[in-house]
């Protein structure tokens, strides 16, 4: 059996072929078609913590223990929740405890730099400190060039 198409249906089906395929964005296999600007990067706008040595997450934490050894007092923090922020203050550095004068702890102005921001589902968190002082170190004082700080799995 034979159909016959009358010749504006078959111009109409071809049109309308022709009309899909553009719509749908075809393109001969192994090219790909781009239109338009790049998308933006969205800013994070979850909170932001940074984890003390005994995995409590902070922010802004006005004193904070990085290491077990180590406490900073009075703390400032400029840029809190950018992928850097610096903080000024004070440390007090429980090593000094055989070393210090009189039974006194003894401590040093400090400056503090939270850097290596991850991402976790609901949060962010720093992963990396590092703590200079204008000051000279006293030969007691840990080194806190860097410290790598506990982040969440998830």
């Amino acid at each position: 059996m034979t159909v016959r198409v009358p010749g504006a249906v078959r111009t109409l089906g071809v049109a309308l072929a022709a009309m899909g395929a553009a719509l749908s964005g075809c393109a001969p296999a192994g090219v790909v078609r781009t239109e338009g600007p790049a998308p933006t990067a969205i800013p994070w706008t979850g909170p932001v913590y940074v984890m003390d040595s005994g995995s409590g997450a902070r922010r802004e934490p006005e004193m904070i223990e990085l290491t077990r050894k180590s406490t900073f007092h009075f703390l400032v923090w400029k840029h809190w929740g950018s992928a850097r922020t610096t903080a000024t203050g004070f440390e007090t550095d429980l090593a000094c405890l055989s070393g210090c004068k009189a039974d006194e702890l003894d401590g040093y102005p400090v400056t503090i730099v939270l850097s290596d921001l991850v991402r976790r589902k609901y949060a962010a968190y720093y992963r990396t400190a590092s703590v200079t002082s204008p000051e000279p170190l006293p030969s007691w004082a840990e080194d806190l060039s860097l410290i790598r700080l506990h982040v969440p799995a998830r």
